[in-house]
């Protein structure tokens, strides 16, 4: 068997973490959205009046009165409750992470987690970005709950999947970080671009994020255009393709790295995965040592997809994808 389930020790561990973990990311997203930014009282001509701000816009919610005074009341002992709670919460996660690498649940590699926890962190996961390529077994292997083996995972580089309709805004905060290949630098700072290959970062000890895209025009207003406007920045290699995967269902799934904590992993659905995969494989210009490969991880996603996930291949959902791709497996 190229996989196995995980064991009802590890089940447990999973589903405790994944439940915390769960609840932290929701009293995070109410502490940074909710109870964002600050309210105070002003004095202006003889009276009180309740102003919020947040970043740099602050506004007057009316003069002090019984209203005013209960919206001021909820936000501070809401706020307070919740960032008390996320901190427990916190706290928790610190404790069971150290478990979770114990019971061997740590999956995913410590560098691809944290240029994806990154991504997320800059509002690009999952939009702009998802992942493709092995790195894509993560997510179906965490929804499945079993465990590929470390041959048919094994990968040095991360592919990521841009979608060339979207408009990527990064912002230059530290003057020092610009655009992706920044954001690769500020995880590891031996990030270089490798001159001839301008979709490729590569760090010291030889691991490779490539910037992938569709050739197809009609994903692009200029087939021109660049992934950012930072002039030195990653742009996209253009991957005959590659459309019919941003075409297709998405699928994610929470898994968790090697360092005990999660990590968000969004990508293609597992269908789309294995089609493509078999469809890469026959093509005449593709290396047989990947072919090869190419097919082992196609066959071994499509038992996961129906054995573990209900998926079939027939479902309505796979007809954005052309026939010579849907019928591969027949």
């Amino acid at each position: 068997m190229k996989y196995r389930e995980l064991s009802n020790e590890q089940r447990r561990q999973w589903l405790d973490f994944m439940q915390v973990d769960e609840e932290l990311r929701a009293t995070h997203a109410e502490v940074s959205t909710k109870y964002a930014g600050s309210m105070r009282w002003l004095r202006r001509g003889g009276m009180d009046y309740l102003h919020v701000k947040r970043g740099r816009t602050e506004k007057s919610l009316g003069r002090r009165s019984e209203k005013t005074e209960e919206i001021c009341e909820k936000f501070l002992t809401g706020r307070t409750e919740a960032v008390k709670r996320e901190g427990a919460l916190s706290k928790r996660i610190d404790e069971m992470a150290p478990l979770n690498r114990a019971l061997g649940l740590g999956r995913v590699p410590l560098i691809t987690a944290k240029i994806l926890r990154q991504l997320l962190a800059k509002n690009l996961l999952g939009k702009d970005f998802i992942v493709a390529g092995t790195n894509a077994l993560w997510a179906y292997e965490a929804k499945a709950g079993i465990q590929f083996q470390s041959d048919i995972v094994a990968t040095n580089d991360a592919d990521l999947l841009w979608d060339p309709r979207q408009s990527l805004k990064l912002v230059d905060v530290t003057g020092l970080h610009r655009g992706v290949l920044g954001i690769l630098e500020g995880i590891d700072s031996t990030f270089k671009k490798r001159d001839r290959l301008d979709f490729r970062a590569i760090n010291s000890s030889g691991f490779c994020v490539d910037i992938i895209r569709p050739e197809d025009s009609q994903f692009f207003k200029d087939p021109k255009s660049k992934a950012t406007d930072f002039e030195d920045d990653l742009n996209g290699a253009p991957i005959f393709g590659l459309q019919w995967l941003l075409n297709s269902p998405k699928f994610s799934a929470y898994c968790i790295a090697e360092d005990g904590y999660s990590v968000f992993v969004p990508t293609i659905d597992p269908r789309a995965f294995v089609l493509h995969k078999l469809w890469i494989a026959e093509r005449p210009d593709r290396d047989p040592l990947k072919s090869s490969r190419d097919k082992a991880q196609a066959e071994l996603v499509a038992e996961i997809a129906q054995k573990y996930l209900g998926l079939r291949f027939n479902d309505k959902e796979l007809q954005s994808l052309p026939a010579r791709l849907r019928h591969a497996r027949t």
